[in-house]
C-alpha cells in the first residue's frame, strides 16, 4: 500500500534540499582562524593592529613572520576594510600575536540562492631581533 504517490515525493524532496542548503550556508562560520608558521604568545583581544592591503613585497617578508589566516563570511558587498568585518578579525588577529594583518582575498560569491562576500586576511608580526628561538619540547 502506497500512501504517497511517488511524484509527489518527488516534488516535496526539492524544497527541503533547498531548505537543508540554506541552513547549511546560514549556519557556517562566520569567522574561521588557521595558524601558520611559528607560534607566538597571544596578544590582548583589542590590541592594535595595522591594516594593509596590496602585495607583499620583499621588504615585507623579510622583516615580518607569518602566524596565520583569518578568513571571514560578510555580506553581499560588504568591504574587506568595513568596521564589522575588522571586527571579527581583530580578536582572531590578536590571539595568534599578530601586529599586522594583510589583506589577501575578497570577493561575493553566490550560491544559487544567496550571495555573501568572503574575505582572506594574512595575520603577521614583526620579526623579533635575532630571529625567534626555537621551541623546545
Amino acid at each position: 500500500m502506497q500512501l504517497v504517490p511517488s511524484r509527489l515525493r518527488a516534488r516535496s524532496v526539492v524544497p527541503c534540499l533547498a531548505l537543508l542548503a540554506a541552513c547549511l550556508v546560514a549556519c557556517a562560520p562566520e569567522v574561521s582562524t588557521a595558524r601558520m608558521g611559528g607560534i607566538f604568545p597571544a596578544r590582548e583581544p583589542a590590541c592594535a593592529l595595522e591594516l594593509r592591503s596590496g602585495t607583499m613585497a620583499f621588504a615585507m617578508i623579510s622583516s615580518f613572520d607569518t602566524v596565520g589566516t583569518v578568513s571571514v563570511r560578510g555580506n553581499e558587498g560588504e568591504a574587506p576594510n568595513a568596521p564589522r568585518i575588522l571586527g571579527l578579525v581583530k580578536p582572531e588577529a590578536c590571539a595568534l600575536g599578530g601586529d599586522t594583518v594583510l589583506i589577501n582575498t575578497s570577493a561575493n560569491m553566490t550560491n544559487g540562492m544567496q550571495t555573501a562576500s568572503h574575505h582572506s586576511f594574512i595575520v603577521m608580526r614583526r620579526k623579533a631581533p635575532g630571529g625567534a628561538s626555537p621551541q623546545k619540547f
